[in-house]
């Protein structure tokens, strides 16, 4: 089974995504958020629709840029081609068709749950896609309402991995599948007691693209963070009988 996974598009054309997915005809496809202009928004959503009709799943979640959009809240923007949020706010409200399709998006679920590949794997790998994280950095906006906290939290040091690992037990998912932070990472971390006590393994990588295959085994929790689209980076989560288990490649276009 493979998953295509992508997010943080900002605007980005979307006719080499739809090219890059036909391509590799995936079962699955998961967007992480971010759209960033009503062009792009309509693009994705009638290729969602497509897709859809073709039998694949499609999974969305909004970006904080998503919600800061609809809301017209007055945030911090370090990508300089971006137009400001005020006129993104008014450009959607002018595009009907945008409009509609970003209102879906906000007022649907900050984030999606799934057994990974349940079929090969039953319940060995529970996995959850949204934007941001569980627990992390607020630096880009420490005034977030909190129950939009998850989509605004970056993880920028290990502090922040091993905060957002601890909350993923809680919430006992073993895959957490993100966007926010634009460059592609694959962090893990395993549990056990050494002497009694609790310990942890936190581990964070910069993945080589167009080459790597991670594995993700199911007695460690893992981070899968494919980079923006923006950039031109998706990753594909793969199962295959020659594995045992399910593996990570990193893409850039």
């Amino acid at each position: 089974m493979k998953y295509f996974i992508v997010g943080d598009m900002h605007g980005s054309s979307i006719k080499i995504l739809d090219e890059i997915i036909t391509a590799l005809n995936p079962e699955v496809i998961a967007n992480t958020g971010d759209y960033d202009s009503p062009e792009t928004l309509k693009e994705f959503f009638t290729l969602k629709e497509k897709y859809e009709k073709q039998g694949k799943k499609v999974i969305v979640v909004p970006g904080n840029h998503d919600h800061a959009i609809y809301n017209n809240f007055e945030i911090h923007i370090t990508n300089d081609t971006m137009q400001p949020i005020q006129e993104l706010h008014y450009a959607f409200q002018k595009d009907t068709l945008a409009q509609k399709y970003l209102e879906s998006l906000i007022h649907g679920p900050i984030q999606a749950a799934f057994y990974l590949a349940q079929e090969e794997y039953r319940t060995q790998y529970p996995t959850v896609v949204l934007h941001g994280a569980y627990r992390g950095n607020l630096s880009s906006y420490p005034k977030c309402p909190t129950p939009l906290k998850p989509l605004w939290r970056r993880l920028e040091k290990k502090q922040d991995h091993e905060e957002n690992f601890a909350e993923m037990r809680k919430m006992k998912y073993r895959i957490m599948i993100r966007g926010h932070d634009h460059e592609p990472e694959f962090a893990t971390q395993t549990t056990g007691y050494i002497t009694g006590k609790f310990t942890t393994n936190t581990r964070i990588m910069t993945p080589r693209l167009n080459n790597d295959a991670l594995t993700i085994y199911p007695d460690q929790y893992t981070v899968i963070t494919p980079g923006a689209f923006e950039q031109g980076c998706f990753a594909i989560i793969e199962t295959t009988k020659k594995k045992d288990y399910p593996f990570v490649a990193f893409y850039q276009i």
